[in-house]
């Protein structure tokens, strides 16, 4: 079951222990371990990068983790749907900035991933593992409508086409991979 920190910020980092992450499957097993000299550990690496005063090195290990174990070559995983609500709690109350334009593009390339139809094996595009993708919809859906708007944030336009774009269970339709689409072309080309 996908827990929802009530935390905001920073102090999602208070709730991250809520989730078993050594159970959860991601893009290199479950839980955490060595591959390729890198620790897949997905609670120490969000604790980290969400902290405040996270330093460039913590992000950048961050950045390994979600788009490497958690987002592989367009693969979303059990561990992907518990991370979504800590990413979105974060980002509803930070400043605007380049970190959080990179979690918005993760977020946004994780629905596209959720909307494909489950991948038959992992690494081949889509939601890997029984029930992922439903579970994964759900996450940022109930992330997203309990974040409410964020007034002067730059990002509020996208949080708005996320929030259209996985309104729907079903594997995507023209319209809305066009809105998630577009609205990470528009995001990635944000100056912050």
């Amino acid at each position: 079951m996908t827990y929802f920190p009530k935390a905001r910020g920073s102090e999602v980092v208070t709730e991250l222990d809520r989730v078993p992450w050594e159970e959860r499957q991601h893009a290199y097993g479950r839980g955490s371990g060595p591959f390729h000299g890198t620790r897949w550990d997905v609670r120490a690496t969000l604790t980290a990068a969400f902290s405040r005063g996270a330093d460039e090195e913590e992000r950048a290990d961050a950045h390994a983790v979600l788009f490497g174990a958690l987002f592989h070559q367009d693969t979303t995983y059990e561990a992907t749907c518990d991370a979504v609500p800590f990413v979105v709690a974060y980002l509803s109350d930070i400043e605007d900035d380049a970190w959080s334009k990179e979690l918005w593009l993760w977020l946004g390339n994780v629905l596209l991933s959720a909307m494909l139809p489950p991948a038959e094996s992992a690494s081949h595009g889509g939601a890997w593992g029984p029930g992922v993708r439903l579970t994964l919809l759900g996450a940022i859906r109930n992330s997203l409508a309990s974040m409410g708007a964020r007034k002067g944030s730059r990002f509020s336009p996208f949080a708005d086409a996320l929030r259209v774009a996985a309104r729907s269970d079903e594997p995507a339709d023209t319209e809305r991979e066009s809105i998630v689409t577009g609205a990470l072309k528009e995001l990635f080309h944000l100056a912050v």
